[in-house]
């Protein structure tokens, strides 16, 4: 005999949760000026076996020879709007195409994101050092990092600001609840620097961050934020 109970519900509300649900997985958002560039790469190998990479800003009349490559250079100063965080936002795309067996990070989420952002003469206004908001997605094919084990992140170009003080007020709109408990709490610089130390020891694992951040003295911070500046 079955022991199911009937439910009630509310198809509208049911809907709404739907469409409102959240996106799998955690994106931090960054906000500042951006300055991009491509740099020239070259690999070589090292006595031990390892490779390291050689690059330099890909100057006027420079052009990649045998066996380099050309990437895509992006920082971002957060700190402009964030003093607590003495470091920048920095990421290195190479430019390829996808092919039919291959996806490229450029292709699949880069290009088209300044693309959108800047319209068809993106470059020349991406390099003019606009101010940006870029997510901080995973790449397209899964790839992680050899000594953390984490999904490696590329930018992804959402928003772009006819100035600073908008681009603050855009951020501020997303931060506020962490910017205001940092003037508050002096304490926040080493709580951020505890929850980078949780991600870590989780693996990236930010459903088990989210859960660690319900207990003190995360639980006074708005978890979402203290992710994403633990992220950046």
């Amino acid at each position: 005999m079955s022991d199911e109970k009937e439910v009630e519900f509310d198809l509208a509300e049911i809907s709404e949760a739907i469409n409102n649900a959240p996106d799998a997985g955690f994106v931090n958002v960054n906000f500042g000026k951006l300055t991009m560039y491509p740099q020239i790469v070259k690999w070589g190998k090292n006595a031990d076996g390892s490779r390291t990479a050689t690059k330099r800003p890909m100057k006027k009349g420079d052009k990649a020879g045998p066996g380099e490559s050309i990437e895509m250079y992006f920082n971002v100063n957060i700190s402009e709007f964030n003093p607590a965080l003495d470091f920048a936002y920095e990421r290195n795309v190479a430019i390829r195409k996808s092919t039919a067996k291959d996806k490229s990070d450029w292709t699949e989420i880069v290009e088209p994101s300044l693309i959108a952002v800047f319209g068809a003469s993106w470059l020349a206004k991406a390099v003019s050092r606009p101010y940006v908001a870029i997510e901080d997605v995973a790449n397209c094919n899964g790839a992680t990092s050899k000594k953390s084990g984490k999904v490696l992140t590329v930018p992804k170009v959402i928003m772009a600001y006819a100035s600073a003080v908008q681009c603050k007020a855009a951020r501020d709109a997303k931060y506020a609840t962490v910017d205001g408990a940092a003037n508050a709490d002096a304490e926040l610089t080493a709580v951020v620097a505890q929850v980078k130390g949780l991600v870590s020891a989780v693996g990236g694992d930010m459903d088990t961050v989210r859960g660690l951040l319900a207990n003190a003295p995360y639980n006074k911070y708005d978890a979402d934020q203290l992710m994403a500046l633990a992220l950046v």
